[in-house]
């Protein structure tokens, strides 16, 4: 989109005279845009015209965050967007489950560069002031640990090279990954390995390249644990949380993930392994190539499409066929449901937001089934929800009420 027609579209939204059409225009290149500082700029300068004195009242942050908001809502739930599902006879009785198809396509990327712009008071006060919501972190974020015990935050690091072990470099790259390259001529055959934990915060995800070009995608709340350079004749890494793998082929170094008490096994290939602790089980989901599952009593071999899930407790594995798109919705900042009762969405939702309890009153046999993009604020799928259902939601601070 060329400045001059990005600004009348920005003009138009601050005086609320944008039509939808446009309004949805704006708000998927937004979404899309790369060059903060064109926007940054091209606001401030429609915004002074406005009030010459003025950098942005929080009052005014407060209105354009409400408008963009109820814009949103307006234009991203057509009545088609509603499929409902026939009557399931359960054990009983005949019993009503709703399923809503929530599409919401657009991020409100507006409001993300709003809340960030001036100082840190006026920050604080438009998230008092913006009740009723919970906000994702503007910025990824995650903790790298090294061997000796210091810890970087990588999203605040600005320098490329981030650390220097045994001639191991760690690097942040262009696109914010951390990768990790041996120095050349460096030998790093030693007999004490040495090990590195990348961890997410909630809210957060990270992408990881390990010393042998495996890329690893951590999921929210999560952390892997890691060799700075794979000497032995086997690759192994420990996960707390989620995460997906795209494993380097090396038929002489075997790739093992310690998950919980599941050991998942592979020579190249692509799979998510999900392994929570709240969960109580571990989920190994196959997308490309073969792994294998053991957990000390049995062992499965699992073919594309296919997932095993070990109970933590039991041991107990049961296989069956995977929903591919929906187990890997995550990496794709995507929420993803078919056919999730709210107590399975609220348990999705947790992991990311920062929810610090859920009070669910009444109840439901509602179910709830399409993806909600997860850069947008928590109301805006609560709301998506209370048109489509009986349920209704009320937050208070970080504490979430629902009523059925």
């Amino acid at each position: 989109m060329e400045e001059k027609d990005l600004s009348i579209l920005l003009e138009q939204y601050f005086a609320n005279t944008i039509d939808r059409e446009d309004c949805l225009r704006l708000l998927e290149f937004l979404d899309t845009h790369q060059d903060d500082a064109q926007v940054h700029r091209l606001m401030d300068a429609i915004l002074k015209d406005e009030e010459p004195d003025l950098v942005l009242k929080v009052e005014r942050k407060l209105s354009i965050y409400q408008n963009l908001q109820q814009a949103i809502t307006e234009s991203s739930h057509p009545s088609s967007d509603i499929v409902p599902l026939t009557k399931q006879q359960p054990r009983k009785t005949w019993l009503r489950v709703a399923s809503i198809l929530l599409v919401v396509l657009l991020s409100g990327a507006v409001v993300f560069w709003y809340i960030q712009k001036g100082e840190k008071t006026e920050e604080q006060q438009i998230v008092s002031a913006v009740k009723n919501d919970i906000l994702l972190p503007s910025e990824q974020q995650a903790i790298l640990t090294l061997a000796d015990g210091r810890t970087v935050n990588v999203d605040e690091a600005a320098d490329a090279l981030l650390a220097e072990q045994d001639g191991v470099q760690v690097m942040k790259d262009a696109d914010g990954s951390i990768s990790y390259a041996v120095r050349p001529n460096q030998d790093t055959k030693e007999a004490v390995v040495k090990y590195n934990t990348l961890s997410t915060p909630k809210g957060s995800s990270y992408q990881l390249i390990l010393p042998d070009g495996t890329k690893v995608w951590l999921n929210t709340a999560s952390s892997i644990r890691f060799p700075i350079s794979f000497t032995g004749k086997e690759r192994r890494v420990m996960l707390r949380g989620e995460a997906y793998f795209e494993v380097a082929k090396d038929t002489k170094k075997p790739f093992f993930v310690e998950a919980s008490q599941s050991l998942i096994q592979v020579l190249g290939t692509s799979f998510n392994v999900s392994a929570y602790e709240s969960d109580r089980q571990v989920t190994t989901t196959l997308v490309t190539g073969g792994v294998s599952v053991a957990n000390g009593r049995r062992q499965v071999l699992l073919k594309p499409g296919r997932q095993a899930v070990v109970d933590v407790q039991t041991q107990a594995i049961r296989e069956s066929t995977a929903d591919i798109q929906a187990v890997t919705a995550w990496k794709e900042g995507v929420f993803r449901f078919d056919h999730a009762s709210i107590e399975t969405i609220m348990k999705e939702l947790e992991r990311w937001y920062d929810i610090e309890e859920v009070a669910i009153e009444g109840y439901s046999e509602d179910t709830f089934t399409g993806q909600f993009h997860r850069s947008k604020s928590i109301k805006q799928l609560f709301q998506s929800l209370e048109k489509m259902s009986s349920i209704k939601f009320e937050i208070q601070g970080r504490r979430v009420e629902i009523m059925r």
